[in-house]
């Protein structure tokens, strides 16, 4: 049981560490930041994709630390996601609209799930050949 809790645990703060770390390079290091406001359509459209990429490889992540599948590894990683976003638009953090802000978060907690998931399914599809 404690060893499930600190599997959790690590799943949990790495698939979240994931995530920082790879819409961190989708957003600010490939185009220097993205904002509704102040990048061009290509930017928002291949930005945005890179950051739902992002997540979803960041659920990919959560899920290899973490072999049983719970749902609770995907459950705190998006309610982060929501704590995230909500201080974002509380304190004025962009100069974006609120309804940007929370379809990008949307789009993060979506992703997650997408990678969580998929990862479940392609370890289960390789167990039948081993």
């Amino acid at each position: 049981m404690k060893k499930n809790i600190l599997f959790i645990t690590l799943a949990i703060v790495l698939g979240f560490a994931s995530l920082t770390l790879f819409t961190a390079i989708a957003q600010e290091v490939i185009y220097d930041g993205i904002s509704l406001t102040n990048s061009p359509l290509p930017t928002l459209i291949i930005g945005g994709g890179l950051s739902v990429l992002s997540a979803v490889l960041a659920g990919c992540v959560a899920r290899l630390v973490f072999s049983p599948y719970k749902i609770i590894v995907p459950v705190f990683i998006s309610l982060f996601i929501v704590a995230d976003t909500t201080i974002i638009i509380v304190n004025d953090v962009t100069v974006d609209p609120a309804w940007f802000d929370l379809l990008a978060g949307g789009s993060l907690i979506i992703g997650i799930w997408v990678g969580y998931y998929y990862t479940q399914n392609v370890r289960q599809y390789f167990r039948k050949f081993s």
